[in-house]
């Protein structure tokens, strides 16, 4: 089922745990996540999946990127990602200015 169309997108704080997107009321979709490093420096970032609409509900298991490198003025794209009803997008970066975007 397509939706079109950014759904959610945020610049994260540096070492923080920020929830992108909850699914509550779809039964779920495929959606594309994209991360954009803005630095001029390479970042760390992590993307999770998790059972739950916190941040609160991240386990170790969840994670679908974990301390990925991203180049100075790169990007990622991670396509037709699954995200079912009651999960949550969580992502974090290990520095400022990366910006995280989900469509679908």
């Amino acid at each position: 089922m397509s939706f079109g169309g950014k759904l959610a997108s945020t610049d994260v704080s540096a070492a923080t745990n920020t929830l992108l997107y909850a699914v509550s009321g779809r039964i779920g979709f495929d959606s594309n996540i994209r991360v954009v490093n803005r630095n001029d420096y390479d970042v760390e970032i992590r993307i999770a999946i998790v059972d739950g609409l916190t941040v609160n509900d991240l386990g170790d298991d969840d994670y679908i990127e974990y301390d990925t490198i991203l180049r100075p003025k790169g990007n990622l794209t991670l396509t037709g990602v699954r995200i079912k009803r009651n999960q949550a997008v969580v992502v974090y970066s290990g520095s400022a200015n990366v910006s995280f975007s989900i469509d679908a």
